[in-house]
C-alpha cells in the first residue's frame, strides 16, 4: 500500500549536468559497453530516453546534458539520476557520475543498465497479438511498435 501524501506536498528534485570531463570518460570507456547483436553492435536503444553514451555520441557539439535527480520515495535517501542510463561497469559509472556538479561523493547503490529494443511486424500477429507462426505465443508493448 503506497503511503498517503497530503495534497500539496512537494518533493524536491534537483538537476545536475554532464560536462566535457564526463563526456571524455563516457567515450574513453565505450569499449566496456556490451555489443548488441543487431547491426554490427549498433542496435537500437530507446528513442526518447537514450543512454548517456548515445547522447554523447549523437550530439558531440554539446558541452553538457541535463540529469534530473529524482528521489525514489518519500522516506529514502535514494535518488534516480534521470537521463543517465548506461551499462558501464559499476566502477566506471561511479567515475562518470563523480565528474558532475554536486555528485563528487556519490555512491552507486544499484548500477544502471541499458535496453535494446526489437520489433515484430504487427502483420505477423493476429488481432489478439498471438504470433501467426508460433501458436500460443502472444506479444505486446514495444515489440509490436506500441507503448
Amino acid at each position: 500500500q503506497p503511503p498517503n501524501v497530503a495534497a500539496g506536498t512537494l518533493i524536491n528534485c534537483y538537476m545536475t549536468r554532464t560536462n566535457e570531463e564526463t563526456h571524455k570518460l563516457v567515450l574513453d570507456y565505450a569499449h566496456t559497453l556490451p555489443e548488441y547483436d543487431g547491426m554490427d553492435g549498433k542496435g537500437n536503444g530507446p528513442r526518447y530516453c537514450p543512454s548517456i553514451y548515445k547522447k554523447v555520441e549523437r550530439f558531440p557539439d554539446r558541452t553538457g546534458h541535463n540529469s534530473f535527480l529524482e528521489p525514489e520515495g518519500l522516506n529514502t535517501d535514494l535518488v534516480y539520476p534521470n537521463g543517465m542510463s548506461g551499462p558501464y561497469p559499476p566502477e566506471i559509472q561511479q567515475m562518470i557520475f563523480r565528474t558532475m556538479p554536486g555528485l563528487a561523493n556519490v555512491e552507486i547503490i544499484r548500477p544502471g543498465y541499458d535496453v535494446e529494443y526489437d520489433y515484430v511486424n504487427p502483420q505477423a500477429c493476429t488481432h489478439t497479438l498471438e504470433t501467426k507462426t508460433i501458436s500460443g505465443l502472444f506479444l505486446a508493448g514495444q515489440r509490436c511498435g506500441t507503448t
